[in-house]
């Protein structure tokens, strides 16, 4: 089985249906998790989205016959991305079984091509080792082509350390990295999906929410919690 992990907050809600549309063409269950990260200004004022939001994420799942589990918290995330990251890598724990893929999904990122062959060329990446798989990502308005990890095999260690792109996985003796900044330090090779492409349409944010995105980054860095 494939679990889609859909990562939202205060989105809007048009773009939260077509994502979930976009993750039921492949997905059996999604994890759709809810809240603000605490380094977020109001963040404490306004932890969960409207209720709305909600609500058209439960309406889209169910349309598309994939079962949904739905989180809102009452707090921000303290840990911000990384705290929320594990706290779905967790949630995940209680729906899969060994041999099941996690997708990493944003409400700004809606699948647009999905090819036939999906669960054949994951059995592929699972059979030849391969913890992770790229996928194409299209960033707009310029629609540049790059790729992109978005599936990761299920591993009940699957956490985020250091940095909120650094994905590990086992123990000190084991420890892998599975995701991370490929130019800085050794990742491990990743499997590509062809025909599977996903369109990045967080440049056509409002200026507000982008400003809030760009403020929650430079706090970020300037405390020292992203390398």
């Amino acid at each position: 089985m494939i679990v889609g992990l859909l990562s939202w907050w205060d989105e809007n809600p048009t773009w939260l249906v077509r994502c979930v549309q976009g993750l039921g063409r492949f997905c059996g269950h999604v994890l759709a998790v809810d809240g603000a990260y605490e380094s977020i200004d109001g963040s404490y004022a306004a932890p969960a989205s409207a209720g709305v939001q909600a609500e058209v994420i439960l309406a889209a799942a169910d349309a598309a016959g994939m079962a949904l589990t739905l989180h809102r918290p009452n707090q921000p995330w303290v840990g911000d991305q990384i705290a929320k990251r594990n706290f779905m890598f967790r949630l995940a724990d209680l729906v899969c079984l060994p041999g099941d893929w996690l997708y990493i999904a944003d409400a700004d990122e809606l699948v647009v091509e999905v090819p036939g062959d999906l669960e054949l060329q994951l059995a592929h990446a699972a059979e030849h080792g391969f913890a992770a798989a790229t996928v194409e990502q299209s960033d707009l308005p310029e629609r540049s082509l790059q790729p992109c990890r978005r599936f990761y095999r299920y591993d009940e260690t699957l956490r985020v350390e250091g940095g909120h792109f650094r994905f590990v996985v086992g123990g000190n003796g084991d420890r892998r990295l599975v995701r991370g900044d490929e130019l800085a330090e050794h990742v491990e090779p990743a499997a590509h999906i062809a025909g599977l492409r996903f369109e990045h349409w967080s440049e056509l944010r409002t200026p507000a929410r982008r400003a809030t995105q760009r403020a929650y980054y430079r706090r970020r860095f300037d405390e020292g919690l992203e390398e």
